[in-house]
C-alpha cells in the first residue's frame, strides 16, 4: 500500500495533483497532518507498527518530492516549522530537528517514544511522550529548540499522545492510556495536565474517565 497526498483547487474541488505520479515509495500516512510553509508541504509517513519511515518535503505547486529524511521508526507526528527548521517526532527514534530547506539533520533527541506533535515557542520546544516497543516511559519534555538540549523532563503515569497547547506561562497536555481507535481494555484513564513552561512543574491536573488525545 502507498500513501497519497492530494492537492485540490479550493474554489471548485478539482484535483491539481496527487503524489501517486510523483512519489513512488511513500508509505501509508496515519495521523501526520501536512504543514505548509514557504511553498513547501511537510508530512510524515507510517503507522504505529511501521519502521524506517520518512519525513517528506513536497513542492506545493507540483507535488514532487524536494527531499526526504529517513528515520528509524514511524513519523505519525505532525511537523512543526519555525525559524527555518522542521521539528517532528519519530516514535521510538525520538525527535528530529531538520533544516527545512535541505532536510539535513540539525539535531536528534533520543530516549523517548514521541508520536505527539511538537510545539515551539520562545526558543523552546514542548512535546509529550508515550509508550512504544523500545522506550516505554511516558513523560513531558522541554528542549532548547536551537540545540536539542533538554531543559526539563517530567515522568508521567499516563502517555502524552496529544499536541501540547501553550498559553502565556502555561503548557497544557492531554494524557491517557487509550488510542485513537479504542480505549484501554483493562482500566481506561486520562486527564488534562497543566504545567509551568519555565520548569515543567505541575500547576494542576484534571482527571478524566478516558484519554484526552487532542
Amino acid at each position: 500500500p502507498t500513501g497519497l497526498v492530494y492537492c485540490l483547487h479550493r474554489a471548485n474541488g478539482k484535483e491539481v495533483w496527487n503524489t501517486k505520479q510523483t512519489i513512488k515509495d511513500m508509505k501509508n500516512i496515519s495521523v501526520s497532518s501536512p504543514v505548509l510553509d514557504n511553498g513547501r508541504l511537510y508530512i510524515g509517513e507510517g503507522f504505529h507498527f511501521d519502521r524506517d519511515c520518512k519525513v517528506w518535503c513536497i513542492d506545493a505547486a507540483t507535488g514532487r518530492s524536494l527531499w526526504s529524511f529517513q528515520t528509524g521508526s514511524h513519523t505519525e507526528s505532525s511537523p512543526f516549522v519555525a525559524d527555518g527548521k522542521l521539528f517532528i517526532g519519530a516514535g521510538d527514534d525520538g525527535l528530529y530537528c531538520l533544516d527545512a530547506a535541505t532536510g539535513k539533520e540539525v539535531w536528534h533527541y533520543n530516549g523517548l517514544h514521541i508520536d505527539a506533535n511538537p510545539v515551539v515557542a520562545n526558543g523552546r520546544l514542548y512535546v509529550g511522550a508515550g509508550v512504544g516497543d523500545v522506550f516505554q516511559e511516558p513523560a513531558v519534555v522541554c528542549l532548547d529548540a536551537a540545540t536539542g538540549n533538554e531543559l526539563w523532563k517530567h515522568k508521567l503515569d499516563l502517555p502524552a499522545w496529544g499536541s501540547p497547547v501553550i498559553a502565556g506561562e502555561m503548557v497544557y497536555f492531554g494524557i491517557g492510556n487509550g488510542r485513537f481507535d479504542k480505549s484501554d481494555e483493562s482500566k481506561p484513564a486520562g486527564g488534562l495536565l497543566c504545567v509551568r513552561a519555565r520548569d515543567g512543574e505541575t500547576a494542576w491536573r484534571y482527571d478524566t474517565p478516558d484519554s484526552v488525545l487532542c
